[in-house]
């Protein structure tokens, strides 16, 4: 997508054009899914992981400067989301049912 094109939609999604945003954030949500996999290793995680980056985005839309283009400043987004994710799980000492498994 052209620079002068991601702007006209950054600019109408940030009036809240819903149509506008997701004809941006649309073609990254595969990268943004697949990054969060390899981190997780986890296909919930990562689902859920995308769509706290889409919901970020959306509500913090304001916060891009338009210094990069917008699939980088979503991706950095996205990182955020999984970093925050796995902090959270390590400092719950979040363990998984089956990790308690005796044989």
């Amino acid at each position: 997508m052209k620079k002068a094109a991601e702007n006209l939609l950054v600019e109408r999604a940030r009036t809240g054009d819903g149509i506008a945003f997701s004809e941006l954030v649309t073609p990254l949500k595969n990268k943004i899914y697949w990054r969060a996999l390899k981190a997780m290793k986890d296909p919930d995680e990562a689902e859920d992981i995308t769509q706290e980056t889409m919901i970020r985005a959306y509500t913090r839309l304001e916060t891009f400067r338009g210094d990069s283009r917008f699939s980088s400043w979503l991706y950095t987004v996205a990182s955020n989301c999984i970093r925050m994710r796995m902090r959270t799980i390590k400092r719950k000492g979040a363990l998984r049912i089956d990790d308690n498994e005796f044989e």
